[in-house]
């Protein structure tokens, strides 16, 4: 009889007690890698068997158990644990996405000025002249001011996003040459001054007079002392121009920019010097006493290589960029999964240098794998910096733009993760001038902006959001198929008599409300109906209010068969457990704080299972 009874026990704890406290247990404790991890030893008790109940004794807790054990990450590159346990959601494309622009340069063609003669009249040195009433009184100096080229410049090809201009960068030369008569070497021994003033809005770069360079003034003039006429009979002046001024304009020296249609400029280059008394061989002064110099002024084609404006720069783009998400986690990669993050960063990091800062819009559009697009929402207006670089931050939370980082808030961001996206696009995208003030830009240079996403989140949970585990039993068929409960006949129908249940502390640190459900599968890989087979839990585990401080809950959980042919095809029994941001009215979220694979755990205290009715079976 003692022999027999001992055989029951034993059999009844390895075969029936044994794995289905280990079961239940596991469906509160969250735990996966079920039957390497937490089986009955972690709870150092021993069932005993007296009457219907039966009932563990030791301590009856288990140790906490963490989450690592609970979410594997393996194999993910979309979940890392941080040192300090946080789980942190990392995504980034690492191709850049690269956009450039230019506006070509503009060429005026050649313009020559016709010879322009200057006329030298030294009548008032001469002694020779007479009056009848008095002698002349000779002059000791004679001035002269002559116009010796006239400038004109006129272009239609006027690029479309200048609406303001101010300054013209160019690349031109302009070569004179003065021939002077014969006399004027005889005569001339030197020109005391010689001036040459440029228009108004003309810049210039450099003067060479017969080789040697000169200086320009603040008037824009350059002067030239002692000139001694060469014996060659002419002299060359070359001027290279580097660039026109709007803001310069007299009356003869202006330019009219008209936005879209033309840009037009009209100057005069103006000769002026001093011819001194002491400088001229009187002696060889005769009538007509007039000397001459021929003066022309060729101009090459002008360049025009870049401008000092406003501009209306518009671009187009079908995408600005995509960020591709992948290598999932399994517990996140669950249908019921909700992947509302409490604060979520897109960014957009870029590098632009081009001297304009861009006012972008767009839409936000997230896809999954099937290309489904499940989320598009427009985003703010944003501005990205010119000649620079920075990070545009899209975000759920407001907080303060800091250094290089602007925050553009998007309140209903969480959704482009909602289901987990393969790929996260910013289309439709405008970006249009937000500078206000003068900008410098090149023509023919090839602008370029550099753009790549990085997705940088803790695993915080928003209302709504919900992240699950499935765990599965498996081979179970051996240990449960010859299990067996009385059965009894109400009304003609037979039914079990009897059912397992566990009682239990629960201490959760989890900030998250934990609800399991579990059922079973047969042996032809088919669900077992919840009529036949049925795993109830009372209660939804509260959450932890700060990721820190556990909650604490008893829960009862009732496992029931209502044939006992169930056992016989009963292969696997799979958990589907659920950590959720609200309660399951929806309400009292806990949001906003990181999920931490080290230090948040659940733990089982006062574990109690009994069983309800009469097991029987043949022992033998």
């Amino acid at each position: 009889m003692i022999t027999f009874r001992n055989k029951m026990v034993k059999l009844i704890y390895n075969r029936y007690f044994l794995r289905f406290a280990w079961l239940l247990a596991c469906m509160v404790c969250l735990t996966s890698c079920i039957d390497k991890h937490y089986d009955m030893d972690k709870i150092d008790a021993t069932v005993g068997v007296g009457g219907d109940n039966f009932t563990l004794y030791g301590n009856n807790s288990t140790n906490g158990i963490p989450l690592e054990d609970i979410f594997e990450i393996e194999g993910s590159v979309f979940v890392h644990v941080k040192d300090d346990g946080t789980y942190e959601l990392t995504g980034t494309n690492t191709t850049p996405f690269n956009m450039s622009t230019s506006i070509d340069p503009i060429t005026i063609s050649s313009s020559i000025t016709r010879e322009k003669e200057i006329v030298i009249n030294l009548k008032d040195f001469s002694e020779k002249e007479s009056s009848k009433v008095r002698a002349r009184k000779v002059k000791k100096e004679v001035t002269i001011e002559r116009t010796v080229a006239n400038l004109e410049y006129e272009t239609t090809n006027i690029p479309e996003e200048i609406s303001e201009l101010r300054y013209v960068n160019t690349e031109a030369t302009m070569h004179m040459r003065m021939t002077f008569n014969e006399n004027v070497v005889q005569v001339l021994k030197k020109l005391a001054e010689v001036k040459f003033t440029m228009p108004t809005f003309i810049d210039v770069e450099s003067i060479v007079f017969e080789g040697q360079p000169c200086t320009m003034d603040e008037t824009n003039t350059f002067t030239l002392r002692d000139v001694v006429p060469p014996s060659k009979g002419y002299a060359e002046l070359d001027i290279t121009l580097k660039g026109m001024d709007l803001t310069k304009k007299d009356k003869n020296n202006y330019i009219i920019f008209e936005k879209g249609k033309r840009l037009y400029a009209k100057g005069e280059v103006v000769i002026s010097g001093t011819v001194k008394l002491e400088d001229v061989n009187v002696f060889y002064l005769k009538e007509p006493y007039i000397f001459s110099a021929m003066c022309s002024a060729n101009i090459s084609d002008t360049k025009i290589t870049g401008c000092i404006g406003k501009f209306d720069i518009n671009y187009d783009r079908d995408i600005l960029g995509k960020l591709v998400v992948n290598r999932y986690p399994v517990f996140l990669d669950d249908p019921d999964v909700r992947l509302k993050l409490y604060d979520p960063h897109i960014n957009l990091n870029y590098t632009n240098d081009l001297p304009v800062d861009g006012l972008v819009t767009g839409r936000l559009v997230a896809s999954d794998r099937f290309r489904y697009e499940f989320a598009v929402m427009d985003v703010p207006p944003f501005v990205m910096k010119g000649k620079g670089s920075g990070v545009i931050s899209l975000r759920r939370i407001p907080a303060e733009s800091h250094g290089d980082t602007t925050v553009v808030v998007i309140p209903n961001i969480t959704d482009v993760i909602n289901i987990l996206p393969c790929k996260v696009e910013l289309v439709d995208v405008k970006i249009t001038n937000a500078s206000t003030g003068w900008t410098e830009l090149k023509f023919g240079h090839q602008y370029s902006s550099h753009t790549y996403y990085t997705l940088t989140n803790s695993l915080a949970l928003a209302e709504g959001a919900q992240i699950v585990h499935n765990d599965t039993l498996k081979q179970m068929h051996d240990w449960v198929k010859d299990l067996r409960f009385k059965e009894i006949n109400e009304n003609g129908v037979s039914k079990i008599d009897g059912y397992v249940q566990m009682d239990a502390d629960v201490e959760n640190k989890i900030p998250a409300y934990i609800k399991v459900t579990a059922h079973g599968i047969d042996n032809k890989g088919d669900s077992i109906s919840t009529d036949r087979l049925n795993f109830t839990m009372d209660k939804v585990v509260p959450a932890s209010k700060d990721g820190v401080t556990p909650s604490e809950c008893h829960i009862t959980i009732i496992g029931k068969a209502t044939d006992n042919e169930v056992f016989k095809t009963l292969d696997q029994i799979k958990f589907h457990m659920i950590g959720s941001a609200n309660d399951e009215n929806g309400q009292n979220p806990v949001t906003g704080i990181p999920i931490n694979a080290l230090k948040q755990t659940v733990r089982l205290k006062n574990i109690v299972i009994k069983k309800h009715g009469k097991l029987i079976g043949d022992f033998n």
